[in-house]
């Protein structure tokens, strides 16, 4: 188990690293992209950036890049270049939230983050909005790839990671009403999703059998419950997973 937690910590951080290194950490692109967590589907907007990084595109998802004009006007380019079908949500001021419905398929939506993690430049990451659950301690490979809010993440512990390292029983910072929540998972299609009272969400499983979900990496070992609590004006969510 933890030496497969570190193993992720690494690849991430070689990612991001390599933005300030070597040639490839240079390239400029004409367009930036990523993967939708299920499908795979690649969402990309024809939006020029500098430094990107994309060796991570076919495996986790998402790339890497600079952009030289504030996140405002990122936000703007985003909104002129994207196509009508994707849905486009802004939560916080440095986050974007699209979605769009996969080809061929009905009740479902792939959903992507576009995030400004600060840095001198304007580093930001544009991924298939997920993150790596880590849930059993004792076990060997005990996690798994969870659709999860991105967007609504404020803990500085996860928010400059593209796939956030996420640990059952732990509290991360959040914003966005568990109604927001509820919807993020329920609108998706991909999960059973359940309120238990005001504070509590179950992903109980996955909607239905699809060819899309076989792969390891995305197996539940059971239901996902998301515990929400408020203190000193903050809100807090809490996974277990049972």
């Amino acid at each position: 188990m933890k030496m497969r937690r570190k193993m992720v910590s690494l690849l991430l951080a070689a990612g991001l690293l390599s933005l300030t290194a070597g040639c490839s950490g240079t390239r400029s692109v004409d367009s930036i992209a990523a993967r939708a967590l299920f499908t795979g589907d690649l969402l990309q907007l024809d939006i020029p950036v500098t430094r990107a990084e994309t060796q991570a595109l076919d495996s986790s998802g998402f790339m890497t890049f600079r952009y030289a004009g504030s996140y405002v006007e990122l936000f703007d380019e985003v909104e002129r270049v994207k196509a009508e079908e994707t849905e486009l949500f802004s939560d916080q001021d440095a986050a974007l939230f699209l979605a769009q419905e996969p080809a061929g398929r009905q009740g479902q939506k792939d959903y992507y983050c576009l995030r400004y993690t600060g840095g001198e430049g304007g580093l930001y990451y544009f991924s298939g909005m997920y993150g790596e659950l880590f849930y059993d301690e004792e076990a060997p490979a005990s996690s798994f790839r969870l659709l999860f809010p991105q967007h609504l993440l404020d803990d500085a512990r996860v928010t400059g990671l593209p796939v956030p390292e996420l640990y059952a029983g732990v509290e991360y910072e959040v914003s966005g009403a568990p109604d927001e929540w509820f919807d993020f998972y329920a609108q998706s299609g991909w999960y059973q999703t359940e309120r238990q009272g005001d504070a509590t969400i179950v992903l109980k499983g996955y909607a239905a059998s699809d060819e899309a979900l076989d792969r390891e990496e995305l197996q539940m070992p059971g239901a996902v419950t998301l515990q929400f609590r408020t203190a000193f004006q903050k809100t807090f969510v809490r996974l277990e997973v049972a």
